[in-house]
């Protein structure tokens, strides 16, 4: 998995913003959690995500909402690229 980041990271920003790339086969496991929260768009392709424990099948042109104090994690079951778009909360350094 790879990240385009499309707002610079920066100390004070409220948002950060990105694009996951996940390759066919790939995964992202994050146990990295904090007090924001983040919201997603499919934009191209699948995912199969997992936010606490519950399962979610996500297709091109759905949407998620989680508070980052859960762990989640995805896998791109594929056949083509998985595209998400990612707006979250950035953790306190």
């Amino acid at each position: 998995m790879s990240y385009e980041r499309r707002v610079p990271f920066a100390a004070g920003n409220l948002l950060e913003y990105n694009i996951h790339v996940i390759e066919p086969g790939g995964s992202k496991l994050d146990n990295i959690t904090n007090r924001g929260q983040t919201v997603g768009y499919m934009m191209e392709g699948r995912t199969e995500r997992v936010i606490d424990t519950t399962p979610y099948e996500l297709d091109a042109g759905d949407s998620f909402f989680l508070k980052n104090h859960l762990t989640n994690r995805s896998h791109n079951p594929g056949p083509g690229i998985a595209l998400v778009l990612w707006i979250n909360t950035p953790q306190i350094h």
